[in-house]
């Protein structure tokens, strides 16, 4: 019971990590079948904030939990509300990230600063990066990195399918 609170987080994440990233695929996946392949928005699941919210929250009451029962230390006191923060910000990135395709125009909007936009012309180059951890990144190029996709996006598969027919280079 001297760990316990160590214990738990690591089970917590074990688990819910992969099972939180396969729904969010699917749905992402449903999402993009019904999308219009002329017209569309690229950006992440309703999935992604809320979980974010939600194990915010259980990191939370997990901190509670650990000093209401005394098994509290400094580190805890430092690293557990620093992971809460972390996951409040990644709620907030997800939820404000979004690439909308209009015929030729794409409007990115950043998790921070204004929103850009792109036509596919000025698109020279699309990086294909593979992680670790079975996700993919797609980082498109002009003169210089203009934004990022990655494959958890509902959308990506569109925007690479319109990319190949332009003629847009894909890149490992």
């Amino acid at each position: 019971m001297e760990f316990f609170s160590q214990y738990a987080t690591i089970f917590l994440t074990a688990i819910l990590v992969p099972i939180v990233l396969g729904i969010i695929r699917k749905n992402s996946i449903k999402k993009e079948a019904g999308m219009n392949a002329q017209d569309f928005v690229i950006s992440y699941s309703v999935g992604w904030p809320i979980s974010m919210l939600i194990i915010s929250a259980l990191i939370t009451v997990l901190l509670f939990a650990v000093n209401w029962s005394g098994e509290a230390n400094l580190a805890a006191n430092i690293c557990i509300p620093t992971f809460a923060l972390l996951f409040l910000f990644g709620a907030y990135a997800t939820a404000r990230m979004r690439i909308v395709v209009t015929g030729e125009l794409i409007v990115v909007t950043p998790v921070f600063g204004k929103v850009k936009q792109y036509c596919f012309r000025d698109i020279t180059k699309i990086k294909i990066v593979p992680f670790s951890n079975g996700q993919t990144a797609y980082y498109v190029y002009g003169d210089k990195r203009l934004f990022s996709l990655d494959d958890t996006l509902a959308g990506t598969n569109l925007f690479l399918l319109r990319a190949k027919a332009l003629g847009i280079p894909l890149e490992k």
